[in-house]
């Protein structure tokens, strides 16, 4: 039996020791491993930010290129509009000439239907 109690013993001191290791190992790991993935975090940070960046730039210059192509259409938009303002006037005239020259074939042919009073 003493021996039984001296294994006993013997076996408790070693796990005693396992646990003192294992807690000593653990100690010295732990803070590496938050430094591990402390660097793993700002790395994947810091590539999301790039990444945002990367896409805000995009879409600038898409906005930049659309408000370009926007000035160009609005241009030309104009620049048609004035040609059929003035197109329209000019159409508007030429209908005004031809309602005088109308009206004055009609008082003409008026005139030449009607009786004339010779005094």
């Amino acid at each position: 039996m003493a021996q039984v109690d001296l294994w006993r013993r013997r076996a408790l001191a070693a796990e005693g020791r396992v646990l003192e290791v294992t807690d000593a190992a653990w100690a010295r790991v732990l803070p590496l491993l938050a430094e591990v993935l402390k660097l793993r975090l700002f790395r994947w940070l810091t590539d999301q930010r790039n990444h945002l960046i990367a896409t805000q730039q995009a879409g600038t210059r898409q906005m930049i290129e659309m408000e370009r192509r926007l000035g160009e259409l609005q241009m030309q938009f104009q620049v048609r509009l004035q040609q059929d303002q003035d197109r329209i006037a000019e159409l508007e005239r030429e209908v005004a000439v031809k309602e005088r020259t109308i009206r004055d074939l009609l008082r003409v042919q008026a005139r030449s239907q009607s009786p004339s009073v010779e005094p």
